[in-house]
């Protein structure tokens, strides 16, 4: 009872408190409770343990929390599967602190040529299905994700637009070093002409001379 608080009442990015908690989830935060139990009990096998506030904090019912929607994501698949599930997550399902719904065909759109993806993330108990005046809906599976979710998207985010950045200095180096290559070219292309030039006239002027001195003045001077 001591701990209902805790486990019953998460708290959301907004500050407001969400009712109970997702089974899957408390199954997680017992699990926790029954190790600190275990590890407390080896240390004191004698004492009476009682599970409180004092047992786990509110901040590492978060982190449990937290962790869950990664441990989720996870059991989706591959790496681009789960990129797929996230981005739709965390770009669509969570707004100004709160849940947000997708209908019907925008999460398809979204899902594109993968409408599996879809039955993946509501099996894993990250999105859940309703029913509104919009018709069939989806949304974020409890308020109590809302937090995990929204700091997710806020580092992903962050990431997303590093790795662009990144991008965008290698696409300008990539053409910065073509543009000196050209020039590079250009410039080698101008030098050959020139030498070639030159050599055509020292060659002009050879035989100009020996016409010269053949006394075949015309082509001689036509030469020179």
């Amino acid at each position: 009872p001591e701990l209902s608080p805790l486990i019953s009442q998460a708290p959301q990015e907004n500050g407001q408190r969400a009712k109970g908690v997702d089974g899957s989830q408390l199954q997680k935060i017992c699990s926790y409770i029954e190790h600190k139990v275990i590890e407390r009990h080896k240390l004191k096998p004698a004492a009476k343990i009682v599970v409180d506030e004092t047992l786990i904090k509110q901040e590492e019912a978060e982190q449990i929390l937290d962790r869950f929607y990664e441990d989720q994501l996870k059991k989706i698949g591959n790496e681009k599967d789960i990129d797929i599930c996230r981005r739709i997550i965390e770009d669509h399902l969570v707004a100004g602190g709160g849940r947000a719904s997708l209908t019907d065909k925008q999460m398809k759109n979204l899902l594109e040529d993968r409408p599996d993806l879809l039955d993946k993330m509501m099996d894993v108990r990250l999105v859940r299905e309703e029913f509104t005046h919009l018709g069939r809906t989806y949304e974020l599976s409890h308020d109590t994700l809302v937090k995990a979710v929204t700091k997710y998207a806020e580092q992903h985010r962050e990431e997303r637009l590093r790795k662009d950045k990144e991008r965008q200095v290698r696409y300008k180096l990539l053409f910065l070093g073509l543009s000196l290559v050209s020039l590079g070219c250009v410039i080698w292309v101008l030098q050959m002409a020139a030498k070639n030039e030159r050599i055509l006239n020292k060659s002009k002027g050879w035989l100009a001379e020996k016409y010269y001195t053949e006394n075949n003045h015309y082509m001689a001077f036509r030469l020179w």
